[in-house]
């Protein structure tokens, strides 16, 4: 498991930052961008319900603890979603120019971290290529977790056994999984080898807490 680290939300205070202005293609715009005076790029994002805003927030705090790449909110905000992100590009647009065995790394990275995702207790709901940048450093980001959620735990699903609660778990973990392969192999940029180290990379750094979990999600991947 990642070490936890504590998280110290990054704050604005008046006159910090310049005009938002349109930041990608949506009409109307879900996401606007503007610069702090010195320099770096804050993103806001324009729709969404309070409760869903809140509950993006506390997944981010709680992944960004857990040591995983993803947006940071700055505190408050409400009821926008302020944050900040290791710049970079999307993977679609550097994987092309990666030899085999720096793409073969990457989907490992990329498997990874949505392990850790996973690990976390938080799917991300809406898992494909579009969601994952590339950093300058070379990290792998998970953005936009509009539609994430926790992943309820079986005391909050009681009327289901404990072996249709395990079940049901290595399902919603394994689908985001396939959700992600298909998303890559829709525009023919995943090789079949690279689906088997996504896979075998994304198993060997998955830790449900319970062995029938994994044993389940392993038969789902078709790994066992």
């Amino acid at each position: 498991m990642p070490e936890r680290r504590m998280y110290s939300k990054p704050k604005l205070y008046t006159g910090d930052i310049l005009d938002f202005n349109t930041f990608g293609e949506s009409d109307p715009p879900r996401v606007k961008c503007a610069e702090t005076k010195e320099g770096k790029k804050i993103y806001r994002k324009e729709t969404g319900e309070v409760h869903t805003i809140k509950e993006e927030k506390r997944m981010l705090y709680t992944l960004h603890e857990a040591g995983v790449s993803v947006e940071i909110p700055f505190e408050g905000g409400d009821p926008q979603v302020l944050y900040t992100l290791d710049e970079g590009r999307d993977i679609m647009d550097v994987l092309d120019s990666f030899d085999q065995k720096k793409r073969e790394t990457t989907f490992a990275q990329i498997a990874q971290e949505l392990a850790k995702i996973h690990n976390a207790g938080i799917l991300h709901g809406d898992m494909h290529e579009k969601n994952i940048v590339y950093s300058k450093t070379g990290k792998i980001v998970f953005i936009d977790l509009e539609l994430g959620h926790f992943i309820q735990t079986k005391t909050e699903l009681p009327s289901m056994t404990d072996d249709e609660y395990y079940s049901w778990y290595a399902s919603k973990l394994a689908d985001e999984v396939k959700s992600l392969i298909t998303s890559f192999e829709d525009l023919g940029k995943i090789r079949t080898n690279e689906k088997h180290t996504l896979v075998d990379s994304y198993l060997a750094h998955i830790d449900p807490k319970n062995a029938k979990i994994k044993i389940a999600l392993q038969d789902k991947l078709n790994r066992s």
